[in-house]
């Protein structure tokens, strides 16, 4: 193999690791969020209940 065959495959392998890795840390920053939401509004639910809006 080339040198410039290796070091193209090198490159798009680095940036495939790269991409892969910030979709990773995206997906892991929603389900962060969903969950901070999902408690906020499970907390609103039962300040609700227990305030005599039955």
């Amino acid at each position: 193999m080339e040198p410039a065959l290796l070091w193209q495959i090198g490159g798009t392998l680095v940036a495939a690791g790269a991409a892969y890795a910030a979709i990773r840390a995206d997906l892991r920053n929603m389900h962060e969020r969903i969950a901070a939401l999902e408690t906020r509004f499970n907390n609103h639910i039962e300040k609700g209940l227990t305030h005599g809006n039955s």
